[in-house]
């Protein structure tokens, strides 16, 4: 069974600093948020923690960097979240791990928020390297992930890293993500209609052969429609 950040007591938060993988892969163009759907879906969990009065230590990726190329920051999606917020205090720290990140959250106070620079401007995000899990991990008490999305890379942020906590918890996004999927998967409210969009079909046909056999209709758009 799925446990998620309200099987908790009040207490297990107070002062704890959680690290919260979401995913604010979103576009962003001359230092400004477009749309901001996936920032949003994470606001219920982020806002639950700060009410508790955790520090709250969001990481997540941002495009695909070969190197540390400024349009891939996510300062701009801070600064997007702070605006959501409204009463927290959102932080921005340029890097992701090291003496300065730790300094960061060393300066926090309970129920502050701070997001980390790209997690992908380090390779060993992408290949799961033992070193970097390592110091991901060592920057937080409890590990929460509120990003479906990116649940099944075996990533440092997504794999390595969540191995390494006593603690690891789903939060309210990811929560009900599982629970859409499950009613599709198991008892799916007729007419059961297919929508598909997006650019990486491969990751998509494994997902489509298993929803083929229950949909009355399947509708393809974007650009996985001239795949087809």
């Amino acid at each position: 069974m799925l446990k998620v950040i309200s099987d908790l007591e009040d207490s297990e938060l107070d002062g704890k600093t959680v690290m919260i993988r979401v995913d604010y892969n979103v576009s962003v163009n001359s230092g400004f948020v477009g749309e901001d759907f996936r920032i949003r879906m994470t606001l219920p969990t982020i806002e639950y923690l700060t009410k508790r009065r955790s520090k709250i230590v969001l990481i997540s990726h941002l495009g695909r960097p070969t190197d540390r190329e400024p349009q891939y920051s996510l300062a701009p999606v801070a600064k997007r979240l702070s605006e959501m917020i409204g009463n927290s205090k959102v932080r921005f720290a340029s890097d992701s791990i090291g003496n300065n990140v730790h300094n960061e959250i060393g300066r926090m106070e309970k129920g502050d928020v701070l997001l980390l620079e790209n997690l992908r401007f380090y390779k060993e995000e992408e290949s799961n390297e033992p070193e970097f899990s390592k110091e991901l991990a060592s920057l937080a008490d409890i590990y929460v992930n509120d990003a479906f999305s990116t649940s099944h890379r075996k990533h440092a942020s997504t794999y390595g890293a969540p191995r390494l906590f006593d603690v690891r918890l789903a939060g309210f996004n990811l929560r009900k993500e599982v629970e859409y999927l499950s009613m599709i998967k198991d008892n799916p409210a007729k007419p059961f209609i297919v929508v598909l969009g997006g650019v990486k079909i491969k990751d998509k046909i494994g997902a489509l052969e298993n929803l083929l056999p229950r949909a009355d209709r399947v509708l393809l758009g974007g650009a996985s429609a001239y795949t087809f």
